[in-house]
C-alpha cells in the first residue's frame, strides 16, 4: 500500500523536496505571492566556504570541522557545478547542508526590509532600508539551531546559542 502511494510519483510537486530544489523554487516563485500586510522573517544559515574545482570553476564546499557529518554529501552537491550547469548563478552554491543560503534569505521576488522590534507596546517597526546578507545570515549547518548534531561539532553549539541569543535580543 505504501509503495503505491503517489509520494513516489516522479511528477509529484506537492512535496518539500520539490519546493527546496532550485527548479521547484523557481517555478513556485512564478505563482506564489506574498501578502502585502504580512512581514515574513527568515533566518538563513551557511556552513560552506567558496573555492575552485580543478578546472578553476567556483564551487562551495562544507566546512568540514563544523558541518554536521551526515549533511556533508548534500552540501557538496548543493555547492557543486550542478546549479550553474542548469542556468543558476553561483550565488546559489553557499548552503547549510540542506538548503541554499540565498533561498533562505528571501524569496527574491518581494521587497526585503530590515527590522527592529522596539521595547514597547507598539508592534514591530519596519524600516525601509534594503538589507543584503546582514546579521540574519549566520554560520552554522541546518540542524545547528534546533541543537541536532552539536555534540561533536567544534564550536557549533556555542555559535548556535550565541546566535539564538542575538536573535532573541534583536526581536524583544
Amino acid at each position: 500500500r505504501v509503495l503505491s502511494s503517489n509520494i513516489f510519483d516522479s511528477n509529484l510537486k506537492d512535496f518539500c523536496l520539490w519546493s527546496l530544489s532550485t527548479s521547484g523554487a523557481a517555478e513556485e516563485n512564478t505563482w506564489v505571492s506574498t501578502l502585502a500586510d504580512v512581514y515574513y522573517y527568515s533566518y538563513a544559515t551557511m556552513d560552506t566556504h567558496s573555492t575552485y574545482d580543478l578546472l578553476l570553476r567556483k564551487i562551495s564546499l562544507p566546512n568540514f570541522l563544523t558541518m554536521f557529518l551526515p549533511l556533508d554529501v548534500f552540501s557538496v552537491f548543493l555547492g557543486s557545478r550542478y546549479g550553474p550547469k542548469n542556468g543558476f548563478s553561483t550565488d546559489w552554491q553557499p548552503n547549510d547542508g540542506l538548503v541554499n543560503t540565498i533561498s533562505m534569505a528571501s524569496d527574491s521576488t518581494g521587497k526585503t526590509v530590515s527590522y527592529k522590534r522596539i521595547l514597547s507596546n507598539r508592534p514591530m517597526e519596519y524600516h525601509g532600508a534594503a538589507q543584503q546578507h546582514g546579521p540574519h545570515v549566520r554560520h552554522g549547518h541546518h540542524t545547528t539551531y534546533p541543537g541536532i548534531g552539536c555534540g561533536s561539532v567544534l564550536g557549533s553549539c556555542k555559535a548556535a546559542v550565541e546566535s539564538s541569543r542575538y536573535f532573541i535580543s534583536q526581536t524583544l
